[in-house]
């Protein structure tokens, strides 16, 4: 396979996303040049998956925001989350047994991705090291979507997003009609991606 070199820029956002957490940093150009990469624009409302779509490429999100969003028989659209620039969407798929898409992915702006093809990535001898950090990533988002679920499942009850400035994290009260309230940790320290 011919070695690829991309920008130093897009090689950056590809570092920071997180895709290249299990190869040590002196090697992970190296591992970059062996990957087949590719790059899109997309305009503002721009379809870049759509839900049940077969998937064969991991995406990171160089610039803009993307919508994450589940859309339901009945006509409504639940918003699962906004990415935003370094992060990695719709890897589930390509690495599932479905190859799926289970969201709509949307540029929410004029956005710029990063599309890997997982074939290739696989391929390199940094393979086991490449898996190792998509479990990571898949298993934070995993971690998210759950509580994203959660908060689904009681619409219509008041929430309360506080932070606990000791433990350096957020916490969503949930305010229930008769004024007792459940606090539920939320382990992300960016509160701007909790979307209740």
């Amino acid at each position: 396979m011919a070695e690829q070199r991309i920008k130093e820029e897009y090689y950056k956002t590809i570092q920071e996303s997180g895709f290249l957490c299990g190869i040590p940093e002196i090697e992970q150009k190296n591992a970059v040049r062996g990957l087949q990469i590719r790059i899109r624009e997309y305009k503002e409302e721009e379809l870049i998956f759509l839900e049940g779509e077969e998937i064969k490429e991991i995406a990171i999100l160089h610039s803009g925001t993307v919508r994450g969003e589940k859309f339901h028989m009945e006509g409504a659209v639940d918003l699962m989350y906004i990415y935003k620039h370094g992060e990695i969407f719709g890897a589930e798929a390509p690495v599932s047994r479905m190859k799926t898409s289970p969201l709509t992915y949307m540029a929410n702006e004029k956005a710029e991705v990063i599309f890997i093809d997982f074939q290739s990535a696989i391929q390199t001898e940094y393979a086991s090291r490449i898996a190792l950090g998509l479990l990571q990533i898949l298993a934070d988002d995993n971690i998210k979507k759950l509580y994203k679920i959660e908060a689904l499942s009681k619409r219509g009850q008041n929430y309360d997003l506080f932070e606990d400035y000791q433990q350096q994290s957020w916490w969503v009260r949930i305010l229930h009609p008769y004024g007792s309230g459940t606090v539920c940790p939320v382990f992300m320290r960016q509160p701007e991606r909790i979307v209740i």
